[in-house]
C-alpha cells in the first residue's frame, strides 16, 4: 500500500502496518511525522528558493561588471580607431558589398557613417579605382573558406566623388 519509500519507512517506525489499522496516538503519531515531514519539504523549498533568488542576483550583477568592463575596452578601443587614419569597415560578401560597420572617422573622407551602413552609398564607391580588378571582392580579402573573417587594406578616394 505505501509505494513511497519515505512513507514506508515512517509507518515502519512508527509500528503501523497494512494489516492492522492504527489506534487513536498511532493515528496521531502518524500525523505529526506527516505535518513535521511538509513543515520541511517546505522550509526545503523555500531555501531552494532563496538560494536560487542570491544566485540570479549574483549572475545579474556579475554579468553587469563584466558588461561595463566590456564596454569600456570597446570605448577604448573605438577611440583608438576614430583618433587614427585607419577607417574600420566590415561589410557582407555580397554583391554591392553592403557595409555592417564604418568607424565614424570615415567623414575624413567625405563619407556619413550612416549613408554606408544604409547602403545609400556602396563600399565599391569608397575603393580607389586602382582597388578594383573587376571582382566580386578585391583579391586581398580572400581567405581560406574556413576563415571567420578576414582582414586588409584598401586604398579609399581621397575625397568623396560628386555627387548629384
Amino acid at each position: 500500500m505505501a509505494n513511497h519509500p519515505l512513507l514506508a519507512r515512517q509507518l515502519r517506525r512508527l509500528g503501523l502496518s497494512e494489516n492492522q489499522p492504527p489506534d487513536a496516538s498511532g493515528w496521531q503519531a502518524l500525523i505529526d511525522v506527516l505535518q513535521r515531514t511538509y513543515r520541511e519539504a517546505d522550509q526545503d523549498r523555500q531555501m531552494l528558493e532563496h538560494s536560487l533568488d542570491v544566485s540570479s542576483e549574483e549572475m545579474v550583477e556579475m554579468y553587469q561588471r563584466q558588461k561595463s568592463a566590456f564596454e569600456s575596452r570597446l570605448h577604448h578601443l573605438a577611440g583608438i580607431i576614430e583618433r587614427s587614419p585607419v577607417v574600420a569597415i566590415t561589410w557582407r560578401n555580397e554583391p554591392g558589398w553592403p557595409v555592417d560597420y564604418v568607424s565614424g572617422n570615415i567623414v575624413r573622407f567625405g563619407y556619413r557613417p550612416d549613408d554606408l551602413m544604409s547602403g545609400k552609398v556602396d563600399y565599391g564607391e569608397l575603393l580607389h579605382p586602382g582597388q578594383l580588378d573587376g571582382h566580386v571582392m578585391p583579391p586581398f580579402w580572400r581567405g581560406p573558406p574556413s576563415a571567420p573573417a578576414a582582414a586588409g587594406c584598401a586604398r579609399l578616394r581621397p575625397t568623396a566623388p560628386a555627387r548629384a
